[in-house]
């Protein structure tokens, strides 16, 4: 079964945060509406609407990591480090996995 998931801008985001989740859920399947085939009353089986308050970093540190403690080990990592986008984190992730692989070895 075909799936679609929608990611919405930060401001936009911000300004419907405390909208009703129904409402939000229609306007983004309404801006998706041309890879829907079909009516979307018809074609949209089933949504799900999930908002992360604290999405994006307000400061993005350029290191990958930052070691917290070395015993235990433990590292902070994410889009907060070397970019707020997926790739940001998927990179500043597998730095942290790195680190944990060489201390550990």
């Amino acid at each position: 079964m075909p799936a679609l998931t929608v990611h919405a801008a930060g401001e936009w985001s911000r300004h419907r945060f405390d909208d009703a989740p129904d409402a939000v859920a229609d306007e983004l399947v309404s801006f998706v509406r041309p890879w829907i085939d079909g009516d979307p009353a018809d074609a949209v089986l089933e949504r799900s609407l999930h908002r992360w308050k604290f999405a994006t970093p307000t400061t993005i540190l350029p290191t990958p990591l930052v070691l917290v403690s070395t015993a235990p080990p433990v590292v902070c990592c994410g889009d907060a480090f070397a970019g707020p986008k997926v790739e940001g984190a998927a990179s500043s992730g597998m730095a942290a996995a790195r680190w944990l692989l060489r201390e550990s070895g």
